[in-house]
């Protein structure tokens, strides 16, 4: 997350939500029922005895390991089980956050320090704001990973994965990586035509006039407002879903003071160094999922997976609603799905604005020479597009299996 707007909204967000009175508890209870159920009638959209195949080919029966599975899932009085259960501790995600915001903070520290008796930089603004203008290619890459990696990537990517099956990690993913890509070009055009901007809103200015800057002014500010959102609620979703008797308001403001504590202190480049280690950690725990879906190497009795034979058995008995999602003969292992395609168009068309108008990655271009700055948005995309599309092709495609393997 870039140095500036994306900080002060965070902070806002607190201000906010302390001076804001609510009536109800405060916490997602309010939302949920009490007992989540799922109806026979929504199990029979999606329950199925004989694979779900192309209608030229002859009928055939789901495999025993399905039946097996789904015999265990409802032996004994078993329910299926319906969300997700806090697993963790206030008191453990208190210490967690408390030494990521330590470690941070530490790096955010030593990049001052290194920049201030190494290197000499001078100690003003215009340096917090470009971190020196000498970023090499890989920690532009790193940079442009962590930014475009949001909540949304993560959760929003399984989503559609489990709704439209192998085709919505792939149009998630295609989707959002076109626009980093392209936004190299407006990299380089930036350094060599204007190379004194700090952000594009100078440029629009000295180029169109002081109308057309308020224009963007104001759509820069909504795009980063709508992020701001974005990224707060979804993490604090996430937060509360992990963690028990973790209030809305306190996961917002731990996430506010972690991210918002290395970024006024080290400015931008601190945060270059914090996104490599946030991009490695997203890395290593996509391939750790990757390994526990698909080989489960300690053998866990709840997985009842193990191979990608094992997956595709599970999911191809498991039909898509053909209505709802437009999933060709209601298969979640095809690309023919009108929903997924048209997604698709939705999230390439959206991502023009959110990247464009986000001046974060216009910071992460003026940080870097010309060329290591086109090489690191094209690097950072084409890196950028494995977190989506493993992390959702896996969890996504586990959904589904996990829910045919219960019935």
């Amino acid at each position: 997350m870039g140095v500036g707007v994306h900080s002060f909204c965070q902070f806002g967000l607190i201000v906010l939500l302390v001076s804001i009175h609510c009536d109800a508890k405060g916490d997602f209870g309010d939302f949920e029922p009490d007992e989540p159920a799922i109806s026979p009638e929504r199990v029979a959209q999606f329950y199925t005895e004989t694979l779900v195949q192309s209608a030229w080919k002859e009928e055939q029966r789901c495999s025993e390991n399905v039946f097996r599975s789904r015999a265990a899932a409802k032996a004994n009085g078993k329910k299926p089980s319906v969300g997700v259960e806090p697993t963790v501790g206030l008191g453990a995600a208190l210490l967690i956050f408390l030494g990521v915001g330590i470690f941070a903070v530490g790096i955010a520290q030593a990049f001052q320090m290194v920049r201030k008796h190494v290197y000499h930089d001078a100690d003003n603004l215009d340096t917090a704001f470009d971190a020196g203008g000498k970023v090499s290619i890989g920690l532009t890459a790193t940079t442009i990973v962590s930014q475009w990696t949001w909540s949304a990537t993560l959760l929003q990517s399984s989503t559609v994965a489990s709704k439209y099956g192998i085709s919505g990690p792939y149009w998630y993913a295609g989707g959002a990586t076109i626009q980093i890509i392209i936004f190299s070009i407006l990299s380089i055009m930036l350094k060599t035509r204007a190379p004194g901007a700090k952000t594009f809103l100078q440029v629009i200015k000295a180029r169109f006039g002081k109308r057309t800057h308020l224009v963007f002014c104001t759509f820069a500010f909504f795009t980063n407002l709508i992020v701001m959102m974005s990224l707060t609620i979804a993490g604090t979703a996430v937060l509360n879903s992990l963690v028990a008797d973790l209030s809305p308001e306190l996961a917002a403001m731990l996430l506010a003071s972690v991210i918002g504590g290395y970024t006024l202190i080290g400015g931008l480049g601190a945060t270059f160094y914090v996104s490599y280690f946030n991009t490695a950690l997203i890395f290593v725990l996509i391939l750790m999922l990757v390994v526990e879906v698909f080989y489960n190497p300690f053998n866990n009795p709840e997985n009842p997976f193990g191979s990608s034979e094992s997956v595709f058995e599970f999911i191809a008995c498991w039909k898509a609603p053909e209505e709802p999602m437009g999933n060709k003969g209601g298969s979640y292992l095809t690309f023919f799905s009108s929903g997924g395609l048209v997604f698709g168009i939705v999230n390439i068309v959206g991502n023009f604005g959110t990247v464009f108008c986000d001046q974060a990655y216009w910071q992460s271009s003026v940080a870097a020479k010309p060329l290591q700055g086109v090489w690191g948005f094209i690097s950072g995309g084409l890196v950028w597009f494995a977190i989506p599309f493993t992390l959702a092709t896996t969890m996504g495609l586990a959904y589904i299996g996990l829910s045919s393997a219960q019935g």
